[in-house]
């Protein structure tokens, strides 16, 4: 069978020449496509994170500090996180050796 997807605004259109695809119906091959398509997304987004670990790595603390506080001041649901991580560091220190 011949099957295609695609994205229009009001969500996935598909065609596919089997017969529940020939009567408008989303059919198992439509999903095999979409699901595949799904898996590949992930998998590049997974990678792209461990290529933006590794540069991440490299980069100063300082550059890094910078930088999110740069995003959290355009985003209060990460500043929020960055106050609750920074929060948890500091309940956690040990207390200095007397």
């Amino acid at each position: 069978y011949v099957t295609r997807i695609w994205v229009r605004e009001e969500g996935l259109a598909y065609e596919c020449t089997c017969p529940m695809g020939e009567k408008r119906q989303f059919c198992k091959h439509a999903v095999a496509i979409a699901l595949a398509h799904l898996e590949k997304e992930r998998a590049t987004i997974e990678r792209d994170f461990a290529l933006l670990q590794q540069a991440m790595m490299t980069v100063t603390q300082e550059s890094l500090v910078v930088g999110l506080l740069r995003l959290a001041k355009q985003d209060p649901d990460l500043a929020t996180e960055l106050k609750r991580v920074c929060l948890d560091a500091l309940q956690n220190q040990q207390p200095p050796p007397s």
